[in-house]
């Protein structure tokens, strides 16, 4: 891949518009309770997750849950550490 596609692929991340503002009114006013009381901007993960939530984020969610949760290999505690591994590699704050 291209050094000049890497270094601006890094410094502007693509957003979505409709993420910002393509929610609900109740999921709306959750946003913004949240963004107000922990003092910052919901992840996008979260944004995601919520935006046409019947379509992509609760089976999504659900999907995640079985195979983490419900896992005959993995204890709890090893799911947790994965998940935290996985999200420190993706320079997530979770």
């Amino acid at each position: 891949m291209n050094w000049q596609w890497q270094q601006w692929n890094k410094e502007v991340p693509m957003r979505l518009k409709v993420l910002e503002t393509g929610q609900a009114g109740f999921t709306r006013l959750k946003f913004y309770v949240i963004g107000k009381l922990a003092r910052m901007r919901v992840p996008d993960v979260v944004r995601v997750l919520e935006y046409r939530r019947e379509f992509f984020g609760k089976p999504f969610s659900d999907l995640v849950e079985k195979s983490l949760r419900n896992s005959d290999h993995w204890s709890h505690g090893e799911c947790e550490l994965f998940a935290a591994f996985v999200s420190s590699r993706n320079q997530c704050p979770f």
